[in-house]
């Protein structure tokens, strides 16, 4: 079986030379990034009531992406999600109408970016089907825009991966 190759977009890389600054440090190991250099970014936006009704809350689609054993392309979404992203986090915007679901995810490896295909399907998998618009990119000027209408209507955020556990590991 030959493996697929992700080459990567030169629009969603950008220049890493820059330092980072570092919220704490245990040891030698950089435990979270305030300056996150290896930033991917994918925006959703569902109507409300579907998405309710058929994937119940952010926190469940999360978990059907990074941990169901669930598989496309004869890859597991856990072990696909593990490979591609470390960590992260997801904020969750709803008005009347529309679920948006924004999540800002660091890559285990800048020259190993997802498929843009592989995303949308995954997403789709997990969502069951529902109409659904996908942004998904680096510092997308579109997904900028649409956080800035939907800013005020913030109902939840979440770190997720190594980030949650350096949120929580001095606690």
């Amino acid at each position: 079986m030959m493996k697929n190759r992700y080459y990567p977009n030169p629009n969603l890389l950008e220049n890493t030379a820059s330092s980072s600054a570092i919220l704490f440090e245990q040891g030698s190991e950089v435990c979270f990034q305030i300056d996150k250099p290896h930033h991917y970014e994918i925006f959703i936006e569902v109507e409300q009531s579907k998405f309710n009704e058929f994937v119940g809350t952010a926190s469940k689609l999360y978990r059907m992406l990074s941990n169901s054993n669930q598989t496309t392309g004869y890859v597991q979404n856990r072990k696909w999600w593990s490979n591609m992203f470390s960590g992260g986090e997801y904020f969750v915007f709803e008005t009347n109408e529309k679920t948006y679901i924004h999540f800002k995810l660091a890559l285990t490896s800048i020259t190993n970016l997802p498929s843009e295909l592989q995303v949308k399907w995954r997403f789709a998998k997990a969502m069951r089907g529902l109409r659904f618009e996908i942004n998904i990119g680096k510092d997308s000027a579109i997904i900028k825009e649409k956080i800035n209408v939907v800013n005020a209507f913030l109902v939840e955020h979440r770190y997720i991966g190594a980030w949650y556990k350096a949120q929580h590991q001095f606690q």
